[in-house]
């Protein structure tokens, strides 16, 4: 992979019957320190069925969590751990004949993993590449392209894709002197899930003439 391409790292339990766990607790989290890093919600933690090494097991999905390499070379994913409270059976049983329980704490560990990330190609950079790695488009709108002096209008200028969102330099724009232009409003729409970070960023500028004239809007590029 690629600095500043994302990945996405599970982190899953796989246990088998007779265990039952109904309850974990991070002891130790991971940092990411050579990483963005942003952690995707999981609103109810959920047991399915699994197969690890040929063999089947209950698992269940604690976390994810969406990852942007910010150097190259080779970086280490650090290990998540949790402390369990495993439900496990005993020999005695209870008035019922049925089972009796106890309840163990165990300490579980993933292993830490390393990925190799390569720099960014130079053959096609462009020159005013500003860090940004995944698929977009560019879109340049306004709300009027005829007002009278001293009359307002709106500018957007927006990108919309897939890729690493909040870790490029937006484009600006440069127009005539005659246009007062005011600070843009940012506004965002972005959701993180399994594939990383898709939708829009826009900046929204406020523009009025003080002469009059045909004006044209220069060549934005990214």
């Amino acid at each position: 992979m690629a600095q500043n391409q994302g990945i996405t790292v599970l982190y899953k339990l796989y246990f088998r019957s007779p265990l039952q766990i109904s309850d974990a607790r991070e002891s130790e989290s991971p940092k990411f320190k050579d990483f963005w890093s942003h952690q995707i919600k999981i609103p109810q933690l959920k047991v399915d069925r699994g197969n690890y090494k040929g063999i089947d097991y209950n698992v269940v999905v604690w976390r994810k969590t969406v990852l942007y390499p910010q150097k190259t070379g080779e970086l280490s994913i650090e290990p998540i751990v949790y402390d369990i409270p495993v439900q496990v059976p005993s020999n005695r049983r209870s008035f019922f004949d049925q089972i009796v329980r106890n309840t163990v704490n165990k300490t579980v560990s993933a292993g830490k993993l390393k990925i190799n990330v390569k720099p960014l190609p130079d053959i096609g950079r462009p020159n005013n590449f500003s860090g940004a790695v995944g698929k977009f488009d560019l879109l340049v709108t306004t709300s009027k392209k005829e007002l009278l002096i001293s009359e307002a209008f709106q500018l957007n200028l927006e990108i919309k894709g897939n890729g690493n969102f909040n870790l490029f330099s937006f484009p600006s724009i440069n127009l005539p002197q005659s246009l007062e232009v005011y600070e843009p409003e940012r506004l965002e729409k972005l959701v993180t899930n399994f594939k990383g970070i898709r939708g829009s960023i826009k900046d929204q500028y406020t523009i009025v003439p003080s002469s009059p004239g045909k004006y044209s809007i220069p060549k934005i590029s990214f």
